[in-house]
């Protein structure tokens, strides 16, 4: 793909939506090198979603604890690369699909 090399672009995690700009998550106007450097460096970390990075010498009763409060942990396996538009607004859309409908959230952040 001729525009991954000609045009600057965005990355960010296929995974663990919530707060990746927030986590640091997110690569903006780079190009394909960077992107593969970027994705190098982030690939496989273990990310904690209350807005900080698991540290994966914490012992089981401190992961307990996160998880009883709500903290979700994960891998970044999977990235999405995209060109940059630059923009000055953002809107963020999420649909969920549950057992019982689909929830949609929006957010002008």
């Amino acid at each position: 793909f001729s525009w991954l090399r000609n045009t600057k672009l965005v990355v960010k995690p296929d995974q663990l939506v919530k707060r990746r700009g927030k986590l640091g998550l997110v690569g903006i106007d780079l190009n394909w090198k960077e992107v593969q450097e970027w994705i190098t460096e982030k690939r496989n970390q273990t990310i904690r979603i209350d807005n900080s990075s698991y540290n994966k010498d914490d012992d089981d009763e401190s992961k307990q604890n996160d998880n009883a409060n709500g903290a979700a942990y994960g891998r970044l396996t999977h990235f999405i690369v995209e060109p940059m538009i630059p923009h000055k607004e953002e809107y963020y859309i999420c649909i969920r699909s549950h057992r019982d409908g689909d929830e949609i959230l929006f957010s002008r952040e």
